[in-house]
This record gives C-alpha cells, sequence and structure tokens, in this order.
C-alpha cells in the first residue's frame, strides 16, 4: 500500500501527489506516475461519488461536521467561499484560457474543456458522463462488458454510479428516472443518489459502487486519449 502527499506541483492544471515509499510524482487524475523510481506505474481507481448531503445522512445519520463557528470572525468568510465557482465558465469562454499550463492540444473537443464529467473505468475501458448534459436521469449501460447505473442529477453536475446485480444469483435491475425519483422497473423500489433504496420492496438494499472519478473533462482527455463518451 502507498501513502501519498501533495507536492502542491500541478500537471496539466491538475494536482500532483508523490508516494513516501519512493519519492515519485503522480499525476492525480490519471493515477500514473510521472516522474521519480515508479513512473509509467499506474494505480487502478477506486469507486467514489459525491451527492448531497440529504442523501449522505440519510445512509449516515450520524454523521458529525466540524462547526462553521470557528472564533475566527469575518476571516472564516473565505473559507464559506466556492473558489472553483467561476473556473469552468472562465476556461470555456475562451480558446486556452486556461490559468495553469496545459497540452491543450491533447485536450479532445468533444466536449467543453471544463465540463464536469464522471469516469467509469471497467476491464480497461472507460467511459464518461457528463451530468450537465444527460440531466436528471437514471442511465443503464454496459462499460468493459459489464452492467452499470448511472444515477445523474444535471443541475447539481453530479452522478453516482453502480452495479445493477443485487444478489449473489446475478439478479439484475433496470432502472429510471421519474416523478423525481429514481425506480427500478422489477419492484418499483425507490433509490437515493447513494444507491441506497429507501421505500419498497427492497427497502435497506444498497448497490455496490463501481469505479469512477469526477473531473474536468481536459484533464479526463488528457489522461486517456482513448476515454469515450456516453451518447457521442
Amino acid at each position: 500500500m502507498l501513502v501519498f502527499g501533495n507536492t502542491s506541483a500541478l500537471y496539466n492544471s491538475d494536482l500532483v501527489m508523490f508516494d513516501h515509499a519512493s519519492g515519485s510524482y503522480w499525476f492525480q487524475t490519471g493515477s500514473i506516475a510521472i516522474v521519480g523510481d515508479m513512473t509509467g506505474a499506474r494505480r487502478a481507481p477506486l469507486s467514489s461519488s459525491m451527492m448531497s448531503w440529504g442523501d449522505w445522512v440519510e445512509l449516515h445519520p450520524t454523521t458529525n461536521l466540524l462547526s462553521r463557528e470557528q472564533g475566527l470572525g469575518t476571516r472564516a468568510s473565505q473559507y464559506l467561499q466556492d473558489p472553483l465557482s467561476t473556473y469552468a465558465d472562465f476556461i470555456n469562454e475562451g480558446e486556452n484560457r486556461y490559468p495553469f499550463p496545459v497540452d491543450a492540444e491533447l485536450v479532445s473537443d468533444l466536449l467543453r474543456p471544463a465540463e464536469v464529467v464522471i469516469a467509469v473505468e471497467i476491464n480497461g475501458n472507460e467511459r464518461t458522463y457528463p451530468p450537465g448534459r444527460i440531466g436528471d436521469a437514471a442511465v443503464n449501460d454496459v462499460i468493459g462488458g459489464e452492467s452499470g447505473i448511472v444515477f445523474s442529477r444535471g443541475d447539481d453536475q453530479i452522478a453516482t454510479v453502480f452495479s445493477p446485480l443485487i444478489d449473489p444469483d446475478g439478479r439484475q435491475l433496470d432502472f429510471e428516472f421519474a416523478n423525481g425519483r429514481f425506480t427500478d422497473a422489477q419492484t418499483g423500489s425507490i433509490w437515493n443518489m447513494a444507491g441506497a433504496a429507501i421505500s419498497g420492496e427492497l427497502e435497506g438494499t444498497r448497490l455496490t459502487p463501481l469505479p469512477s472519478r469526477r473531473a474536468f473533462w481536459f484533464t479526463i482527455s488528457i489522461s486517456n486519449p482513448d476515454v469515450e463518451v456516453y451518447g457521442e
């Protein structure tokens, strides 16, 4: 197991990590070592997700949050703002408008450079899903020969990805988004963005998350020139 730290450096405008064992530098989005003894080595992506606080606390009701009241007065205001709120618009509004150096010729024009995508990799195949274009929807798809289900929320630009298989016998569910809810066609159970059935016959069932990552299109495109885009 490798333990990582932050180099404070950037590679193609993306974070560069280092591992404590060899001191090698790693391109975060590409999960690949670019400097040092481990150059060329790649770490397999893990499952990850971003969801609303409501979905999270529904799964983990005892979660604690760090209070905003830290005795910092007006100095705390800088930590309550999203420094990236205008970042995507700035990049997308003009050609090569990156705040830090980027090999722009490596960025595919299938999507806008700073389009938020969720990249899913299975069996060496990687496909991206842009929530802003997909909208509020359930996408039943096949990636790398395996079934996957993507729960997308367009306005929030978030999506979560799971295996639709729910038991050892390989029973597979098909999903849809209707009337503001994710439901499965087989039982009509209602599911949240965290892949948990919150009502219906399957209440309490959890879907297994698939390896995924949320990033800007330009970093995903640079890290994998062969990456696919859903719907393209």
